[in-house]
């Protein structure tokens, strides 16, 4: 019984994990028509902020954001973000068939 609750439970996360990114391409296409990409990208990283403040305030705090090698975590974090920027550079120029299809096929 409790592998039956594990699949599903995978499911579940699967579906909730395409529902959202769907509804992130939405958003951003919704953006991209009056804000320019560095306005999404910087309201899209306060708000990942926010969230990850709240999940680390839930889950045991400061050891959570603390790190042994903290010039590794900035690499990655300027790295994460010219990812994010060429992610909805390429979203705002594409229509969601195109997006999709680069990503599947």
């Amino acid at each position: 019984m409790p592998e039956k609750n594990q699949n599903l439970k995978a499911v579940l996360m699967a579906v909730t994990g395409f529902s959202l990114f769907s509804l992130n391409d939405a958003v951003i296409k919704l953006l991209a028509q009056n804000y320019s990409i560095p306005q999404t990208l910087f309201w899209t990283s306060v708000f990942v902020c926010l969230a990850l403040l709240v999940y680390a305030r839930m889950n045991n705090g400061r050891k959570m954001l603390q790190t042994p090698k903290p010039m590794w975590h900035m690499l990655r974090g300027v790295f994460m973000m010219l990812m994010i920027f060429c992610n909805i550079f390429a979203r705002s120029h594409l229509n969601s068939f195109q997006s999709w299809r680069g990503i599947y096929f």
